[in-house]
């Protein structure tokens, strides 16, 4: 049976499992200098920790296994690519074997409930030209492209934002 609820600290390990877990279906299509990088990335602890510490981690568990995640990030923290007033998106992950079981659409369904609630105006993400399911999840969801930004991965990304107004 599926639940859903939030991770905390204690979960810290496997979030990072799963995070490997998820993207390493895009190792094929990356360059591999890129893949080894992004798992890198996923496999630090010290951002997974900050991302818990300062985020609000939406899990999806199966028994008392962690099958999928996302990362709502509130407003407050200007980055190189979201303005301080956007809320962002990141990190949507789900495992392989559970994808299709609509894990992705309640997670992102929780983060904009999240945001509304929360007062947020803007939610941000970025995604990726090798991520075609969650480009296409997050349009459906009213998310648009706002511009191209700079290459990660070896790969084409670009900044997506949904008006909450």
């Amino acid at each position: 049976m599926l639940t859903y609820t939030k991770a905390s600290v204690d979960d810290l390990r496997e979030l990072n499992l799963l995070g490997v877990l998820c993207y390493s279906v895009y190792a094929p299509v990356l360059p591999a200098e890129g893949w080894q990088e992004l798992k890198q990335i996923l496999e630090r602890e010290e951002i997974t920790r900050s991302l818990i510490e300062s985020a609000n981690v939406f899990v999806c568990k199966d028994g008392g296994q962690i099958v999928g995640m996302i990362y709502f990030v509130p407003s407050g923290t200007a980055t190189e690519i979201y303005r301080a007033d956007w809320c962002q998106i990141r990190m949507l992950g789900v495992h392989p074997e559970y994808n299709g079981k609509g894990i992705a659409k309640h997670l992102i369904e929780q983060c904009i409930m999240q945001a509304r609630d929360s007062g947020e105006h803007t939610i941000a993400l970025h995604t990726s030209e090798f991520m075609d399911a969650a480009r296409h999840l997050y349009v459906q969801y009213g998310f648009s492209i706002q511009k191209e930004i700079s290459p990660r991965f070896g790969m084409r990304y670009w900044l997506y934002t949904l008006s909450l107004d």
